[in-house]
């Protein structure tokens, strides 16, 4: 007997299920957002900007083109990147940090908590952005890293940065992504509940009506025997039209 599922017994399994599989994913969902919510720790974010600057003119570059411009001011930007970067620059950031207050004497921002992006490939901005767990922290840190940045790109050559955007202090966490996991967690539940209920129906060799069998055969049903130990209601109303009660 052919028991392979299409399309469209596959969605009439889900159809039957409907109400169960919905119930199933929303427990899901509502365990992956408590459980977000209670055990990832808010984070603050701060802000700086600044522009990339050179001393160097590029009228000094004889016969430099338009190309040669790009790759320079490319090659300026990278250099300018990967001072920042060092060991040495977080390890320089965190002495600025704790002569700022006493109270950071015993924390430490890593590459980790610093994120810096150039802003475009055609730009000279950096982004600087900086995420703790404590909203003045990130603050203090973005200055702490403007008096880094500054002391290092200068002693690299001819190169500036000045601070184009002060970072703001945090107001609120950043998201905790809470309502990502709780939709992700209801999909997975939808799925799993779905892919429960299919697989039951695929396995079940049983018969459970003729029609069925003979639809799956391709043959025609001549008659059935009834199970005259669980008679519906529907062969017990028939059976009293036909003997009536003298």
């Amino acid at each position: 007997m052919n028991r392979e599922l299409n399309l469209k017994k596959i969605i009439n399994v889900i159809k039957a299920k409907i109400i169960i599989i919905l119930i199933v994913a929303v427990v899901f969902a509502v365990a992956a957002f408590a459980y977000t919510k209670i055990t990832v720790v808010p984070r603050y974010a701060s802000v700086i900007k600044f522009c990339l600057k050179s001393d160097i003119s590029m009228s000094s570059t004889s016969g430099a083109n338009e190309r040669n411009q790009y790759m320079y001011a490319n090659e300026l930007m990278a250099t300018c990147l990967e001072i920042l970067r060092t060991t040495d620059a977080y390890v320089q950031v965190n002495e600025h940090l704790h002569d700022y207050a006493p109270q950071y004497m015993n924390k430490i921002v890593t590459s980790s908590n610093i994120s810096i992006v150039q802003n475009d490939e055609l730009s000279n901005v950096i982004h600087v952005r900086i995420v703790t767990t404590d909203p003045q922290l990130s603050y203090d840190a973005c200055y702490a890293f403007e008096s880094m940045a500054i002391e290092r790109v200068t002693k690299a050559g001819k190169l500036t940065l000045e601070r184009i955007d002060s970072p703001q202090k945090a107001v609120a966490p950043i998201s905790s992504g809470a309502l990502r996991n709780a939709v992700l967690a209801f999909c997975m539940g939808f799925a799993l509940a779905s892919l429960v209920f299919v697989l039951k129906v695929a396995l079940d060799n049983t018969v459970k009506d003729g029609a069925v069998v003979c639809e799956d055969m391709g043959i025609l049903l001549l008659a059935e025997i009834p199970d005259i130990y669980q008679a519906t209601e529907a062969d017990e109303i028939y059976e009293a039209r036909i003997h009536p009660m003298k």
